[in-house]
């Protein structure tokens, strides 16, 4: 009776082991220990052939999560749009490039990036480029031709003004009446 128990004890956790080990490798994305393999059927040899059972090899999956991104090349490469935000550092009229300072995320931390400006760059809330000031904040959108940062927008960021509503009077500060002193 005990070694029917002991047995029953040994079967039952082997089945659970079983079950149990293809959900924690698919949690933890690794590849079971001693992955399943297909055994072919033995048929009963010749003479002089080879007894051993034929084990077919393990059947592979293409998985999505291990295929890398195509790489962005040629053409496309130049032509990507970027985006930045950042506060002008100098503003070069006469060679139509100003140097803004941003915050890379992907890198975690502040660079410093020089822009052309050419026919095609379109900007907001300033007259030309030489009307955006040093600690000026801006948008700006461009593509790196021939090793240079071409701007095809800039949005400069204007503070909004707090303007009193139309027709609302506007009430002079008044100072808060002394306090009543106390008995």
């Amino acid at each position: 009776m005990k070694n029917g128990k002991l047995v029953y004890a040994v079967v039952a956790v082997a089945l659970m082991t079983l079950i149990a080990l293809p959900a924690f490798c698919e949690d933890n994305k690794q590849p079971p220990v001693n992955p399943p393999q297909a055994i072919a059927p033995t048929v009963t040899p010749a003479q002089g052939q080879n007894t051993a059972p034929a084990i077919a090899a393990p059947v592979t999956t293409a998985s999505t999560d291990a295929i890398p991104p195509a790489p962005v090349s040629g053409e496309n490469a130049a032509t990507k749009e970027q985006s930045i935000y950042g506060e002008v550092q100098v503003v070069n009229a006469a060679a139509n490039s100003l140097t803004v300072q941003y915050y890379d995320y992907d890198s975690d931390e502040e660079k410093t990036i020089e822009l052309v400006a050419d026919k095609d760059t379109k900007i907001e809330n300033a007259a030309a480029l030489g009307n955006i000031n040093k600690s000026d904040w801006v948008d700006v959108t461009y593509t790196t031709s021939d090793g240079k940062n071409v701007a095809k927008s800039i949005m400069v960021e204007k503070e909004e003004k707090e303007e009193a509503a139309p027709g609302a009077a506007v009430m002079p500060e008044t100072k808060p009446a002394d306090a009543p002193a106390e008995e």
